[in-house]
C-alpha cells in the first residue's frame, strides 16, 4: 500500500466548546484511511500544522491531497533525495516551511541555497524541530500558539506507527 507525507492544519473540534479542543485535520479522513486497511500518524510543528505520514490506497491519498490546506510532499520515502524537484517545487517547499513560521535564515543555515541537495527526511526533521504550546484566550474565544517551545513527536515514532 502506498505512503505519502503531508503538511496539514489543526482544526477546532466542536466550535463553541469551552475550553476548545484542537485536532489534526487528517482525522477527518480516518474512516476512509481505515477502510483501506491503512494508518496515519502525526507530529505537530509550528504554524498550527502537523507533519503526517499516511499509508492508504492511492485513491485515498489523492482525495486527501485535494483537500484545501493539505500539502503533499513531492516525494514519499524519507530517504528520497529532493534533487529531482523542479525549481518551482523547491520554491514551493521553501515557501511552505517559511509559512509555518521558520525564518528564511534558519532555512538557509540548514539547507543552504539549494534544498534539493537534501532528502525528505532532512526537510521533515527540520520542520519537526519545534512547536509552540497552545493556549486558550477566553476574551477572543481563540486558540493562540505563543507558549513555550516544545519538542514535537519524532519522525522515527511516526515511522514505527505507520510503517
Amino acid at each position: 500500500m502506498p505512503i505519502a507525507w503531508y503538511i496539514c492544519p489543526y482544526k477546532r473540534r466542536n466550535p463553541g466548546q469551552t475550553p476548545p479542543v484542537r485536532y489534526c485535520a487528517m482525522d477527518d479522513f480516518t474512516t476512509l484511511i481505515e477502510t483501506d486497511g491503512g494508518r496515519w500518524a502525526e507530529s505537530e510543528c509550528l504554524g498550527n500544522h502537523a507533519v503526517v505520514k499516511v499509508r492508504a490506497a492511492a485513491a485515498t491519498l489523492a482525495t486527501i491531497n485535494a483537500e484545501p490546506g493539505f500539502t503533499r510532499l513531492p516525494k514519499d520515502a524519507l530517504d528520497d533525495p529532493l534533487s529531482s524537484l523542479t525549481n518551482a517545487q523547491k520554491t514551493a517547499l521553501r515557501n511552505l516551511i517559511t509559512g509555518l513560521g521558520y525564518s528564511l535564515a534558519e532555512l538557509q543555515d540548514v539547507f543552504g541555497s539549494d534544498i534539493g541537495q537534501h532528502t525528505v527526511r532532512g526537510v521533515l526533521a527540520f520542520i519537526c524541530q519545534r512547536r509552540l504550546k497552545p493556549r486558550y484566550d477566553v476574551a477572543t474565544d481563540s486558540i493562540i500558539l505563543d507558549g513555550p517551545v516544545q519538542l514535537p513527536r519524532s519522525l522515527e515514532s511516526i515511522e514505527a506507527d505507520v510503517g
